[in-house]
């Protein structure tokens, strides 16, 4: 009796988790609105695959255009050979596809990425020490969101990033001004204070 109890628990969300998923996918697919982010693409690196349909759904539903890899070679080719207006990447990656995953692969994208001009966001799995934000940030990341935060705060860090690059390009900023996505310590602290 009580077997068949858990049984039942376990079909239920099963049930309940592929629900929302079809749920999820089929908002994704609507016309997409006037106001949404046109044009504006998005390199997606993470090898999870739970985690990476949860991040492009919320991404799509936003209006952005993902592009999804789940390793670092792949990442680094698919800058190489396209324009990414930014790039989310997870931390600990596999080097090549089907590897096993290296504790801080990520950092090459960040690299690569920095290297093209594109921004990056960090989303390391866990919670991340002050330490690891600070070397993240200095390292080149535009911002740290750590995925126990969660993805809802995704599409506002990029909507935030490609409009400050924007207004980069435009000649907004003065020449004398810093990067927004060099390593500030306003940036940092901000960081930091947020866990």
């Amino acid at each position: 009796m009580k077997l068949s109890g858990v049984i039942l628990a376990i079909l239920t969300s099963v049930l309940l988790t592929h629900f929302t998923y079809a749920v999820e996918w089929s908002s994704c697919l609507r016309p997409r609105a006037a106001e949404e982010r046109d044009g504006v693409t998005v390199l997606l690196v993470e090898d999870e695959i739970i985690a990476q349909s949860r991040i492009e759904i919320k991404l799509k539903k936003a209006g952005y255009i993902v592009t999804t890899v789940g390793a670092v070679e792949e990442a680094l080719a698919k800058l190489g050979s396209g324009s990414f207006d930014a790039v989310i990447t997870d931390i600990g990656l596999p080097v090549l596809k089907y590897g096993p995953v290296i504790r801080e692969s990520g950092y090459r994208v960040i690299k690569g990425s920095k290297d093209k001009g594109v921004p990056v966001i960090a989303i390391p799995g866990g919670l991340p020490d002050k330490r690891n934000i600070s070397d993240l940030m200095s390292y080149g990341a535009a911002d740290v969101i750590p995925k126990l935060d969660g993805y809802d705060k995704l599409a506002s860090v990029i909507q935030r990033i490609v409009s400050a690059r924007g207004n980069e390009n435009a000649g907004a900023s003065s020449a004398s001004a810093a990067s927004p996505f060099s390593p500030q310590p306003q940036q940092s602290r901000e960081a930091l204070t947020a866990i």
